[in-house]
């Protein structure tokens, strides 16, 4: 599970949050807004793979249009690629 802290606590520890963000997203409580603090590369690596879900999803809906229903099993086929592994 990732790590959750409040504002004050995580300038009091600054350097030791930054490098637990290398690992895991760091939440930051403060009020009722949270904020989360993670690795830039992990980041860029979470918005590519939305961007291809995203990219893969239209493909699969353009195709769908011209698809009769006892096509639908070939589609979901096609999506278990994405499914999230279980650890």
């Amino acid at each position: 599970m990732s790590n959750t802290t409040t504002v004050a606590k995580f300038r009091e520890k600054l350097s030791n949050w930054l490098d637990s963000a290398k690992d895991e997203a760091v939440f930051i409580n403060r009020g009722e807004e949270r904020f989360a603090l993670m690795n830039e590369d992990i980041y860029r690596d979470l918005q590519q793979k939305v961007s291809d879900l995203q990219s893969s999803l239209i493909a699969i809906l353009a195709d769908s249009k011209n698809s009769t229903q006892s096509d639908f099993s070939d589609i979901l086929s096609r999506m278990d690629k994405f499914k999230r592994n279980k650890a």
